[in-house]
């Protein structure tokens, strides 16, 4: 009797220990496909040229986000599997620490991209706004015309700094973006440039009007 139940024990464990790792290794092989697919997954995406609509581009990095927090959750699951096969699987755990070193980086590369596109539109809306406030104002009385026009001048210079900055970055977001987006990017470069040049001649034609009254004053 003795014998027969501890024949049976083992027999038991045997089957539990068996039933264990058939499971485990289920679950190795559905992690490892999973690990695949996402670096398809990873290799496609980096292969489109992002949009440089911030609204677009923050879904994206959020989405990229929770990707990478998954990533680094299956990835301590699945070594934590592995840890009982040390010698073995070791192309897989170099797959899984690449997979996941990717996917960290693709997020920071977009996070990077959303950046610039934030900087970009907060220099676009200054410019729009100054542009706004420059044709609101472009009014004076004769007494002080000298004054008005060194206070323009002042003023174009500095928002030329912003004007510079601006195509810094859109030169930067045109290189990595896609092209349509691009597109729109050039644009608003080419609109402020052109609207700075704008306010230049309007301030030398002023200037030179107030210089040949002057000549020509008794």
């Amino acid at each position: 009797m003795i014998y027969n139940y501890i024949s049976d024990c083992i027999s038991t464990t045997r089957e539990s220990e068996s039933t264990m790792e058939v499971r485990t290794v289920t679950r190795i092989d559905e992690m490892a496909k999973w690990f695949s697919s996402i670096k398809d997954k990873l290799i496609k995406e980096s292969r489109i040229k992002p949009s440089a609509e911030i609204s677009i581009l923050q879904h994206q990095v959020d989405t990229q986000q929770k990707l990478v927090d998954e990533v680094k959750t299956r990835k301590q699951e699945l070594l934590d599997l592995l840890d009982a096969e040390t010698n073995k699987h070791a192309k897989l755990r170099e797959e899984i620490h690449s997979v996941s070193k990717a996917a960290t980086q693709f997020v920071e590369y977009l996070s990077r991209l959303l950046c610039l596109c934030q900087r970009f539109a907060d220099n676009h809306r200054m410019l729009s706004e100054w542009v706004k406030w420059m044709d609101s104002d472009w009014h004076y009385p004769d007494s002080r015309v000298q004054g008005f026009i060194n206070e323009k001048i002042s003023t174009i210079e500095q928002h030329q700094m912003v004007l510079s900055l601006l195509l810094l970055l859109g030169q930067e977001i045109i290189k990595v973006c896609s092209d349509e987006d691009g597109v729109a990017v050039k644009w608003i470069m080419c609109n402020h440039m052109q609207g700075i040049t704008e306010f230049e001649n309007r301030i030398r034609c002023l200037k030179e009007e107030v210089e040949t009254e002057l000549k020509i004053s008794p």
